[in-house]
């Protein structure tokens, strides 16, 4: 059972719960709220000072997002920069039995704020999910999102991990379309080709580097259950890496 408490505050303020570990010197709190007074609150002096005006306040609730069937893994998202896997995986802890949490970042090590937690069961996960659901856990000053991760594990792996990812019968013609689907992975894209079928078209996508398209295609299943991303298949090196064409005409799908 979590240990109760009760902050006091001139604003209307109810907490169901509160767990801590450590942010360097500070504490790192994981606030549980009712769905009546949904307010992210501030632990860290570091952070921008409370204010009277919510942070985060929903009127009935629940995320509007179909969800993946259980597979002992959770996406997570809405992670402040600063915290820690470790620090994450500490704090959930007291909410089932984790096995790990990955968070992911950029090319250049910034945290993106995304990862996954891995619990040791299914029903771990399943656990995790339903309690955020009836009681949203707020990490800092954040409300995260919480949600079941696509399983891969079914996905035949006929195409080898490159750094260019396409995007099946895409409806659109610009680089401008593309971009926004991919989040805080949108600085990461190089370059955006489109074949020539017309009016559904493969658009092909290339990343600074493989681990980045990696970490982007995981981050896209994981926010687009309606739309396919795989990698796309490469038939030959690329002859001229400062040439979008020579870069992304080498490139096709499954």
């Amino acid at each position: 059972m979590l240990p109760r408490s009760l902050l006091a505050h001139s604003s209307p303020l109810r907490l169901s719960a509160a767990l801590t570990t450590r942010v360097c010197s500070r504490p790192l709190s994981i606030w549980r709220l009712p769905h009546a007074a949904r307010y992210a609150v501030p632990s860290c002096a570091n952070l921008r000072r409370f204010s009277a005006a919510p942070a985060f306040r929903t009127e009935n609730g629940d995320d509007q997002r179909v969800s993946h069937a259980p597979s002992g893994t959770c996406y997570i998202a809405n992670i402040p920069y600063e915290v820690t896997a470790e620090q994450l995986k500490d704090a959930f802890s007291d909410l089932g039995k984790v096995m790990s949490v990955r968070l992911l970042s950029s090319g250049e090590g910034r945290s993106r704020g995304i990862g996954f937690v891995q619990f040791e069961s299914v029903e771990g996960a399943v656990n995790f999910v339903e309690m955020h659901a009836a009681d949203p856990i707020f990490v800092l000053d954040r409300k995260i999102f919480v949600e079941h991760a696509q399983k891969t594990g079914n996905v035949r792996r006929r195409v080898e991990p490159s750094d260019t990812l396409m995007v099946p019968e895409f409806q659109g013609t610009s680089e401008a379309e593309v971009q926004p689907l991919f989040g805080s992975y949108a600085d990461d894209i190089l370059a955006v080709r489109f074949d020539k079928k017309e009016p559904w078209r493969n658009a092909f996508i290339q990343f600074r580097d493989v681990d980045i398209a990696t970490e982007a295609m995981e981050a896209f299943r994981n926010q687009n259950e309606d739309i396919q991303i795989r990698y796309a298949r490469q038939r030959q090196p690329p002859a001229n890496k400062y040439s979008l064409t020579s870069r992304l005409s080498h490139f096709r799908a499954e």
